[in-house]
């Protein structure tokens, strides 16, 4: 009986993972450093905004990219797919790790149609390494 309630609370955490996961990306993160770098001294201000299970990124608020994304909360460190439905790189998927941690999202990707998803949230060559706080 106890390994029941203990394979029911198991399988009920597992659950409600991917939906806490996406639960905690949803609303508008300003992105603070890309590759390291900060916006700021970019001149630029650049957000990603998630809703449901679509995002979008702005640039000085206009929208540059938008598509849809799905995590996989089992993986350690998180899994994200962004598939790009409107932008320069239309049609292709986007892989990568995520994690928020507090107000902090941290976003790690591979260049676009390349087939090879980062596994850590080191600045790397043919990556791209994003920090965003949460927007108030």
């Amino acid at each position: 009986m106890v390994a029941s309630a203990l394979l029911a609370l198991l399988l009920l955490s597992q659950a409600a993972s991917p939906a806490a996961a996406v639960a905690s990306f949803q609303g508008t993160w300003t992105i603070s450093t890309v590759n390291g770098q900060a916006v700021a001294d970019l001149g630029k201000k650049m957000s990603l905004t998630f809703t449901g299970d679509r995002y979008s990124q702005t640039t000085d608020g206009q929208v540059m990219e938008r598509g849809t994304f799905k995590i996989d909360a089992s993986k350690k460190p998180m899994t994200i797919d962004m598939r790009i439905t409107e932008g320069v790189a239309v049609g292709e998927t986007q892989i990568g790790v995520v994690q928020v941690v507090g107000d902090t999202l941290t976003l790690k990707t591979n260049t676009v149609g390349t087939p090879l998803r980062p596994t850590d949230f080191k600045p790397q060559v043919w990556y791209v390494l994003i920090v965003a706080k949460k927007a108030r």
